[in-house]
């Protein structure tokens, strides 16, 4: 993340001088899932749909893992299949038009569907960092931790993961 930092003193003393300082911070596993189910919970379903055949075969990913002593479930992750894109499942969750996915009258329709974005692990790191450069008060509501963050700042950080861009609202 890049701050930049305007030093403004009397003319007597200095003259305005910029400087630009990157700072590393680190972000938390149960940051980044406060943020997403804040944005899941709390209201991006007036323009998403999350593939349900996704989140289950992610579930069913972490279970297979666990049986075979691999993985253990983290307890502390809300949902199994969020755990299990924390653990390195292999594909990511499909992200639909609301509207489109409303259409659908089987889950089979949803292999014909074009998604509009992707919930990945890759995803989640693109879209925190342009969250933290391009929307700096909606990034600092949750990271590096939690300070005021709503339902609005978190979906505008979930489109910025999902779509790689603030598509809606």
């Amino acid at each position: 993340m890049k701050k930049t930092i305007t030093f403004v003193s009397n003319k007597n003393f200095y003259t305005m001088e910029t400087m630009t300082i990157e700072t590393k911070i680190e972000i938390t596993k149960d940051a980044i899932e406060s943020t997403l189910v804040t944005a899941i919970e709390g209201g991006i379903d007036y323009w998403c749909y999350i593939s349900l055949q996704d989140k289950k075969q992610a579930s069913l990913w972490l279970e297979k893992e666990i049986e075979e002593k691999r993985l253990t479930r983290d307890k502390s992750v809300h949902y199994g299949w969020m755990d299990a894109m924390f653990q390195g499942y292999p594909n990511p969750i499909r992200i639909f038009d609301v509207e489109e996915a409303f259409e659908a009258e089987t889950y089979e329709d949803f292999d014909d569907m074009e998604p509009i974005g992707y919930l990945s692990m890759e995803n989640i790191k693109k879209g925190l960092q342009k969250a933290s450069k391009e929307y700096p008060n909606q990034f600092n509501q949750f990271f590096p931790e939690y300070v005021n963050g709503d339902a609005c700042d978190a979906d505008v950080i979930f489109q910025l993961i999902c779509l790689d861009d603030v598509v809606y609202g």
